[in-house]
């Protein structure tokens, strides 16, 4: 991990909003996978569910941490890094698509 990173998440002035880190990379990877055929746009929702859903196990995990809080924010920022995440995968992967550098 870069060193200004590990500085900008250890900052404790970026709160909940480094939730959302790792889940723009997991929705980016949800949104450019290679599938055989095309998928329906309830595909995607489902993806950014998951995605949701581990947001959601993660802070319920830390009920059981004493030194760690449970957050609706944290699951918040989650939940909109996916959605950034995904969108962009899913942009990036049509684009692709239509200029045939990802082959379908």
């Amino acid at each position: 991990m870069p060193a200004w990173l590990t500085r900008w998440t250890d900052d404790h002035a970026n709160g909940n909003l480094r939730t959302a880190v790792p889940f723009v990379f997991m929705g980016f990877t949800g949104g450019i996978l290679p599938t055989s055929h095309p998928r329906p746009i309830y595909r995607w929702f489902m993806i950014w569910l998951i995605l949701v859903a581990v947001v959601v196990i993660a802070e319920a995990g830390q009920l059981l941490i004493p030194t760690r809080f449970f957050s609706f924010e944290d699951i918040g920022w989650g939940a909109v890094g996916a959605f950034a995440g995904l969108c962009t995968g899913v942009l990036t992967r049509l684009i692709l698509e239509k200029t045939r550098l990802l082959n379908k």
